[in-house]
């Protein structure tokens, strides 16, 4: 309890502080990042950097390389505006226009007065308690996952009153960060914990679980981060590290080399790097076609409308414009990502053949392509399985079409369960034939997986309406080969060539030949 009191009462003479800084409108700059732990850490990035800054600022405008210079500029200004600093913010701006134009001896002149401004805020927040720990270390942004482990250890240690444990316990959580909701929630239960009031503490954690509680079915988001200002990276990681995987490039060939490694559902772009225009970099991803389909949200401190104007039709699907607004990031990034999900579920819909729940006929052209290549390349057999039911005509005709689909169904279920490796496809190919893709698996264990599955479609019963069971057969063409050997098209007729004979051998068997 002592130690939340020293800490409010540095921090309210932290906030005194700097709000004693001319120029520096502190109240905006927090209400615009959601919360102050950001924000004095974002000024300490800001002081513990300056003088290199400086330094390359008067060096670029020294030797004439203004794209180095204006690059710099550019990003001072984005920093100074999140900073609350939104005079000196503008001054930034005109001198990147100044820079823009390359009058070499204006700019020159004006980067000494600017980067004095520069050295004396930062000799201002020095000045400050900005750098006298409020806390051991500033609160962590934290996954979802995370904060729920570390919640139900302590838990478990105020169940058993363990107070050397429970201190452990506590010190995991005393400074993480999720959310305001759960931020507050952590507070009171630190304060019970520090009442030694135990029961009541297990109480307010089991109730905070329950709150955190996602659907087990939620999907996990992956977000590529392209910037090459550090404080820009890390106001980001806070605003939407607990809600998505990030990961971050600085310059375009970083992201370039991630990307051909990993594929992210999202990407944050921005169009100011040290290596390639954003606009060059977002040509490249969309003329790609592993990445064409990533949506990619600008962002930038640049605000004319040209620019915007360039990235839409280039392929942008939004702009975030810096400083960066916390509420803001997360309703853009939120509104994309829900609209990549709802286009997964389109997708997978659309793979899934609607009476039988298993893969469809696009579903196994696709697959189909895949495994080939890569039979080609591994130089490795794959195994496919052609599948008919025997006299489903007759079945049709006698017991009427809706009972066909009961039989679809349970004949369909039947050959996805006999089947024992993620790995291998089921699917329908159309009527009651079905097909089954078994990558890098030879002919004689093709075999035995095709026998378990006419042996347990032959031992299926399929009740009627009226309680009768009735039974069907199934005929099967196998064949199994490396794509280096035949067409992908010879390899499929060859499996319909197969299935025809089983039918003409009498059925309710399975049938293979040479290649």
């Amino acid at each position: 309890m002592q130690d939340r009191v020293l800490i409010q009462s540095r921090e309210e003479k932290l906030i005194k502080q700097l709000e004693e800084i001319a120029g520096l409108d502190i109240t905006a700059a927090v209400r615009t990042l959601g919360q102050r732990e950001i924000y004095y850490q974002i000024l300490r990035q800001f002081c513990s950097g300056m003088e290199e800054t400086v330094g390359i600022l008067k060096d670029s405008a020294e030797k004439g390389d203004w794209k180095s210079w204006t690059l710099r500029v550019h990003s001072l200004k984005s920093v100074l505006r999140t900073i609350g600093m939104r005079t000196l913010g503008e001054e930034a701006a005109q001198l990147e226009e100044v820079g823009r134009a390359e009058v070499a001896s204006v700019c020159r002149e004006r980067t000494i007065t600017f980067c004095t401004a520069l050295i004396d805020l930062q000799k201002k927040l020095r000045g400050t308690g900005l750098f006298t720990s409020l806390r051991e270390t500033v609160p962590t942004k934290i996954r979802l996952g995370v904060l729920q482990d570390k919640l139900i250890a302590l838990k478990y240690a105020c169940n058993g009153h363990n107070s050397k444990e429970i201190e452990a316990r506590l010190a995991d959580i005393r400074n993480v960060s999720l959310s305001e909701t759960a931020d507050k929630s952590l507070l009171v239960i630190s304060s019970l914990i520090d009442s030694f009031d135990y029961d009541e503490a297990v109480d307010k954690i089991d109730r905070l679980l329950h709150s955190l509680q996602k659907p087990q079915h939620m999907e996990e988001f992956s977000i590529l981060i392209i910037d090459d200002e550090e404080i820009n990276l890390q106001t980001l990681q806070f605003i939407l590290g607990t809600e998505y995987i990030l990961s971050t490039a600085c310059t375009g060939a970083d992201a370039l080399r991630q990307l051909e490694d990993n594929l992210p559902d999202l990407i944050l772009l921005d169009i100011m790097l040290p290596d390639i225009s954003g606009f060059e970099l977002l040509e490249k991803l969309k003329s790609n076609p592993a990445t064409v389909q990533i949506p990619v949200i600008i962002v930038t401190g640049l605000s004319g409308e040209e620019e915007e104007e360039r990235g839409f039709f280039l392929g942008a699907v939004d702009y975030i414009t810096k400083p960066f607004n916390n509420a803001i990031v997360r309703a853009r990034v939120k509104t994309h990502i829900r609209m990549i999900s709802h286009i997964r579920t389109i997708e997978k819909l659309s793979m899934i053949d609607p009476l039988t729940s298993i893969a469809n006929r696009r579903s196994f052209d696709k697959r189909m392509r895949v495994e080939w290549k890569l039979s080609q390349r591994e130089d490795s057999n794959i195994a496919f399985l052609m599948i008919d039911i025997d006299k489903f005509k007759d079945y049709n005709d006698t017991y009427g079409h809706p009972q066909g689909d009961v039989l679809l169904k349970a004949v369909a279920h039947t050959i996805e369960t006999s089947i024992l490796r993620a790995s291998d496809l089921v699917a329908r190919l159309g009527g009651e034939e079905f097909g089954v893709i078994l990558p890098d698996t030879s002919l004689e264990d093709s075999l035995v997986v095709a026998e378990r599955i006419r042996a347990n479609v032959a031992s299926l019963q399929v009740p009627l309406a009226n309680g009768f069971l009735t039974r069907i057969t199934i005929s099967i063409g196998v064949v199994s080969a490396s794509a280096q050997t035949m067409s992908m098209e010879d390899f499929i007729s060859q499996a319909d060539k197969n299935l025809y004979k089983a039918k003409e051998e009498g059925r309710n068997r399975v049938s293979w030949g040479a290649l």
